[in-house]
Order: C-alpha cells, then structure tokens, then sequence
C-alpha cells in the first residue's frame, strides 16, 4: 500500500512529460512554418527590391527621353519663333517706313496733279530724284514681304512637327506618372512586407522563450522523476528489508 502512491506519481509525471514533448514538437513544427515564412517574406522583399531597382533605371531613362525632348524643343522651334519674331517686327517697322513713303509720294503726286491742272509748273529736281529711290526701297521691301510669308509657312509646318513632338511629350510624362505610381504601390508593398516580418520576428521570439520554459520545465520534471525513482527504489528496499525482518522476527518466535 505505501509503495502505491509514489507509482501513480510516476505514471502521472510520465503523462506530464509525454504532453510536454509532444507540446514541444508542436512548437517545433510551428517555428520550422514561422522561420519558412520568414524566409518567403525575405525573398519576396528581396525581389521587391530588385523590382524597384529596375523601376528606378526606367524612371531615370524615360526623365532623360523628355529632357532631351524638351532641350531639343527649345533648342530648335523657340530659336526659329525667336527669330521670325524679330524678323516680322523688322518687318513691320520696314512697312511703316515705306507706308510713310508712298504717303509721301503720294501727296507729291496729288500736287504735281493739281499743278497739272491748274497752272502746270515744272517739277522740281528734289522730286525727280526722291520718286525712283522711293520705289526702289519698295522692291527690296516687297521680297522681304514675300520670304516672310514663306517663313511663316515654314513656321506653321514646324508647329505642326512640335505638335507632335508635345504628344510624345505627353506620352512620355504619362508613362513616367504611371511608373511613380508603381514605384508607391511597391514601396507600400515593401512597408506591409516590413511589418509582416517585424510581425513575425516578434512571435518566433515569443515562440523560443516558450520553448526555452518548456525545456526548463522538462529539465524540472527530469529531476522530480529522478528523485520519484530514487524514492521508489528507497521504498522498495525498505520493503524487502521490513519482510526479511519480520521473517526472520517469525521464525524466533517459533
């Protein structure tokens, strides 16, 4: 009957232990699918990286496109509108000077006219001599006239041309706004990866403390039964020696 009690304390302890290794290889498991995840969480982080590496080179490749577009764009049609501009106010300061001309001419004319008319008189050499230059600085006037409607033509072909150049522009811009966009769907990505995996840093600590208290508690639970067997044997040696003694207590009184 004395030996009983300290047997059921073993089974029990046993049970304890076996529930303490299987907890434990639970445990196991569950770090071996923590540590696998984080791992996946890695790589995908890696991944995101090199992803925005590459975003990073097209970002850099398309902003030198639209800088070279826009250096060439200034470089060539706002030179030729520069240009035409300061021609055409040449021109227009031309045109007054000859309108100014022909209005003069034009009134000397009206004079000889009426002189004509009424008392005719002849016509002074200043006249005779400014008529012919007048109409000479009208010719060179009217070529530049002309080579100015040209250059405008010219000038409409090439707005045309930058018309086109300012929808690649466009374009252009577009994809580099999709791209940034990208780029923040991706950083965003990276921050939730971050905190997934801070996330799961913090429960693979938690994880491996509890392991280390189940250890500590197995070791505990190593040493009672230790001392439950060493009292057990105790038990049972002081059983087989209380039976020799009443034995041996029998045979004196017989």
């Amino acid at each position: 009957m004395g030996a009983s009690v300290p047997v059921m304390d073993l089974e029990t302890l046993s049970r304890e232990v076996v529930a303490i290794q299987t907890l434990r290889a639970e445990h196991e498991a569950r770090l071996e699918g923590m540590a696998k995840s984080f791992r996946d969480l890695h790589e995908q982080v890696r991944r995101s990286e090199h992803l925005r590496e590459i975003q990073a080179e097209i970002d850099a490749r398309a902003l030198e496109q639209v800088e070279l577009l826009r250096s060439r764009m200034e470089g060539e049609h706002f030179q030729r509108v520069e240009s035409l501009a300061a021609a055409f106010e040449e021109s227009r300061r031309s045109h007054r000077q000859s309108s100014s001309a022909v209005a003069s001419v034009m009134r000397r004319m009206e004079a000889r006219l009426q002189d004509a008319v009424g008392q005719p008189r002849p016509a002074l050499p200043e006249e005779s001599e400014q008529e012919p230059h007048e109409v000479s600085r009208l010719e060179p006037l009217s070529r530049r006239l002309d080579d100015l409607e040209v250059r405008l033509g010219s000038l409409e072909l090439n707005s045309d041309r930058v018309g086109g150049s300012s929808e690649l522009a466009e374009g252009l811009l577009a994809r580099l706004e999709a791209l940034e966009s990208r780029s923040t769907q991706l950083d965003e990505q990276q921050a939730g990866s971050s905190g997934r995996a801070e996330g799961l840093l913090v429960r693979l600590e938690a994880l491996e403390s509890r392991s280390a208290q189940l250890d500590e508690r197995q070791a505990v639970s190593s040493d009672l039964a230790e001392g439950l067997l060493a009292r057990l044997e105790a038990l049972e040696s002081r059983s087989d020696q209380s039976g020799e003694a009443l034995k041996s207590a029998d045979l004196e009184g017989l």
